[in-house]
């Protein structure tokens, strides 16, 4: 239970309805599409080339504190000195030296920060022993150095202050080369918060091979994590990581990664949470000599629970040489990347609990030999990275950079397909599916992996492991298996439309046990011939599955197109739907879904308003009754809109894809084969809204694929070229829209982008997740070729369990009624905590309540 007292409070509270602050209100503002943006950057006055400006970092609501160990201070070399900055306002606030500063002191090699407290690392520090190394605490309200902590009977060149780490109770600092239980070993020498005093050594039980622990540590509640990059445990120079209890001061135990070798020096950095723990090892040859990795571990057991690495993986990356960790927020910079040129760098945003990537930045106009991403720190959604060989000040001194992450939302987990060396052109996400937390995705054209036939891949998403994969019978590449898939009530029904076992590209649909993966029957109707494309869509809903025929004819009317109802699990035909308006190759059938006992039809190609215009039609399941017809009323009647290739209801609504339609641009110009997004009212057909992309251009076919949940409309992009060669955009991602006001959300984002992906292809949502599939995706995650496909899966957000954690600590305490205070001061309406759009006196108080009522 998060509690504490609330009379440090009410004065402070108060005070800001007196002081005046004005009320602020909701306005309609449009998203910024932008994904993580830069802000600004940070540079000290007189940088000087060496300077190695961010060389550490630390971030905290109030403060931003660089630290600069190369500065030359008072005419001595290598002195070092930390900047304070405020974090609102970037004005700097101190820069803090050594009272007595000495040459290569590197005064600030390592900082650390809580609340006003501030540790700076000084490991060469001479006054005990030469490079003995002292630690200095500064009191940040005033600016007042506290104290000077010194080594415990400190041998030269220990280099005590390599690193700190600090909480409520803890200061924790690296004796990088102490010699008490073997030489060069090393420990962690720890100190009280309030008092300073000295409490103890850790040191690890067994110190056979290891060397340097503590050369970089970082601390949790009573956890501490060591890194000992330089171990030879397993190898020379292979690393190690150990991690500690503070409450007695014990080792629990030593990791390392999985695949840990000579070089690696794993536990170069280190990172923590509440429940796992991060490791670098920048120097990791997985994915490239010294291409490096991140490794996640429970901090409860020590298991090593995924590896990371970036998509854009090389040689000589220096990939998990920088760790920061905030929530659900993993950073990791890799300084010597060279995705745009020699050593630029580049920094990367993983999912912290699932370990899976999100995004990757650079800085503005970054240069070569930048070495940006040396340092990083994460706060909510503030980031900043130095690049500690930047121009400033005309010289290669440094800067910092500062990041705000966007609204947009980022991808939790990322599934691929087969390992196989013949992955090329899988496509694994051309259909997707949901049901609990079982996800289902193709790879229609999977010919290599699997003799010759195309696979589909039964997922359990929360641990992401591969259950199944089930495989199109021998020989049957290019009968489209997996074209369509759906799954649930026990079963999962796949689609393979060009199967010609009776005639050609007559179809056939498989059923599967979900749970098993083993085969139960196939579905063939007397009826298909040849052409007709059974299976070209399914959807299981209620013990009922429907199967679009999408050119099986209807008496004297060719290809009209049809929809099979089976009973399930039995696979007993219930009926055949018939479109109660057929006409010649209307596709009906085309794209089918099920909910509360009704069925919706896509139907691009009828002609009831025009040759290919398009409708969709609701189907009452148990009757087959026919209860409402949607068409694209007020479009372009010249040209064929292709109105329901794709088609959704939940909640008593429709929305159907429009995806060839011409769409006005913010210009009021026509867009062709732009596309739109219908919005229906199920029960009484009318047209709630019409949803365009952000940016329509010309082929983007927005709508291609739809979807909602209980509060937001989905809709993807399949952008089209030429015939038969499609596109992705620069930065691929599905549009959000608010179910019931239709304003536009933040967006859907894969994690990476280049040409020809297909981001949208496909869209499954769930009460949890929402999944896209990226059918021509490779995010290169391990060694899979080209094309191979990619499904994206994004939690839903569960909301803020402790709504006044303003800071996100698992703590309630004065640094959450500050950051009341800032964000109530500065009109930020996420201290809104009434709910009526203002900020007053009713905030304060019911921020008050709370507070004092804590969290459980």
């Amino acid at each position: 239970m998060l509690k504490k007292n609330a009379c440090v409070l009410c004065g402070v509270l108060v005070s800001l309805c007196a002081a005046g602050v004005s009320a602020q209100r909701y306005t309609d503002e449009r998203y910024d599409l932008a994904l993580i943006q830069q802000q600004s950057s940070i540079e000290p006055d007189d940088v000087a080339g060496g300077d190695n400006v961010g060389a550490s970092l630390a971030m905290s609501t109030q403060y931003i504190v660089v630290a600069t160990p190369g500065r030359e201070v008072d005419g001595v070399s290598d002195a070092g000195c930390v900047y304070v900055y405020d974090t609102q306002t970037e004005a700097l606030l101190y820069t803090l030296t050594s009272p007595t500063p000495g040459v290569d002191d590197e005064f600030g090699f390592a900082v650390a920060l809580d609340g006003d407290l501030l540790c700076v690392g000084v490991p060469n520090d001479d006054q005990l022993v030469e490079d003995g190394g002292a630690v200095f605490l500064f009191d940040l309200s005033t600016g007042v150095m506290l104290e000077k902590l010194l080594p415990d009977n400190p041998d030269a060149f220990d280099r005590f202050g390599i690193s700190v780490a600090v909480n409520a109770e803890y200061i924790a600092v690296g004796n990088l080369n102490d010699n008490d239980v073997g030489q060069f070993v090393g420990s962690i020498e720890v100190f009280d918060r309030v008092s300073h005093a000295h409490k103890g050594k850790l040191l690890p039980d067994d110190p056979s091979d290891l060397t340097g622990v503590g050369r970089r540590i970082a601390i949790k509640g009573d956890g501490l994590v060591a890194g000992a990059a330089f171990s030879d445990l397993g190898g020379v120079d292979a690393g190690a990581a150990l991690l500690f209890d503070l409450s007695t001061m014990s080792h629990v135990y030593t990791v390392q990664g999985g695949d840990t070798a000579s070089g690696d020096q794993f536990g170069g950095v280190v990172a923590i949470s509440d429940d796992r723990f991060y490791v670098g090892a920048e120097n990791n040859d997985y994915y490239g000599v010294d291409g490096g990795a991140v490794y996640m571990f429970d901090r409860a057991t020590g298991e090593e629970l995924v590896q990371m690495w970036p998509h854009d993986f090389d040689n000589a990356n220096g990939f998990g040489g920088a760790l920061h960790v905030d929530g659900d927020r993993l950073i990791i910079g890799a300084r010597k990347n060279d995705t745009e040129g020699t050593n630029r760098g580049r920094v990367y945003l993983f999912n912290a609990r699932t370990g899976q990537l999100q995004a990757s930045f650079q800085r503005d106009a970054v240069f070569n030999n930048d070495q940006f991403g040396e340092a990083v720190a994460v706060l909510g959604d503030e980031v900043i990275a130095s690049s500690i060989r930047a121009r400033a000040s005309g010289n290669l001194g440094g800067k910092v950079y500062r990041f705000t992450i966007g609204d947009e939302r980022y991808p939790d987990r990322i599934f691929e397909g087969a390992d196989c060396s013949n992955y090329n052109y899988n496509m694994l996400g051309e259909a997707i599916d949901i049901d609990g937390d079982t996800l289902v995705a193709s790879g229609s054209e999977a010919g290599l992996c699997f003799d010759g036939g195309p696979g589909v891949y039964v997922y359990d998403i929360p641990t992401m492991t591969r259950l199944h994969v089930i495989t199109g019978n021998p020989g049957t590449s290019g009968n489209w298996f997996g074209e369509s898939i759906a799954v649930g009530d026990g079963v999962i029904a796949v689609g393979a439309p060009y199967d010609s076992t009776i005639e050609d590209r007559a179809g056939v649909v498989y059923l599967y046990d979900q749970v098993s993966g083993a085969f139960l029957m196939e579905l063939r109707p007397d009826d298909i011939e040849r052409l007709d494309e059974f299976g070209a869509s399914v959807d299981i809903n209620e013990g009922v599955l429907a199967v679009g025929c999408k050119y099986v004819d209807h008496e004297d009317i060719s290809g009209t197109g049809a929809v099979y109802l089976y009973a399930l699990p039995s696979g007993d035909l219930i009926r055949k739907q018939i479109s109660p308006t057929p006409g010649n190759v209307d596709e009906f059938g085309w794209d089918v879904h099920l909910d509360n006992g009704m069925l919706l039809v896509g139907s691009p190609r009828d002609d009831d308003l025009f040759v290919g215009r398009g409708a969709a039609f609701l189907f009452d399941v148990q009757s087959g009754e026919h209860l409402r017809t949607y068409l694209p009323y007020d479009t372009d009647d010249t040209v064929p809109d292709e109105f329901g290739r794709s088609v959704f209801m939940r909640d008593g609504i429709v929305i159907v894809g429009d995806p060839y339609a011409t769409v006005p641009d913010s210009e009021g110009d026509s867009v062709g084969e732009a596309g739109q997004v219908h919005v229906f009212d199920r029960d009484t057909g009318d047209e709630l809204a019409r949803l365009h992309a952000e940016t329509p251009y010309t082929e983007q076919l927005f709508g291609w694929s739809v979807g909602i949940d209980g509060d937001t409309i989905y809709a993807g992009t399949w952008r089209r070229f030429n015939f038969n060669t499609y596109f992705g955009p620069d930065d691929p991602r599905v549009e959000r829209y608010d179910a019931t006001t239709y304003e536009r959300k933040p967006q859907m984002l894969a994690s990476y982008s280049f040409d020809e992906t297909y981001f949208g292809r496909s869209i499954a949502v769930s009460d949890e997740y929402t999944a896209i599939g990226m059918s021509n995706g490779h995010y290169q995650y391990a060694p899979i070729p080209e094309l191979g496909g990619t499904v994206f899966v994004y939690d839903k957000p569960q909301g803020n369990t402790c709504p006044v954690d303003l800071n996100n600590d698992g703590e309630l305490n004065f640094f959450d009624v500050s950051a009341f205070i800032v964000a109530f001061s500065q009109g930020d309406l996420g201290v809104d905590f009434t709910g009526d759009g203002s900020l007053n006196f009713f905030d304060v108080s019911a921020f008050i309540i709370a507070y004092t009522e804590g969290c459980p």
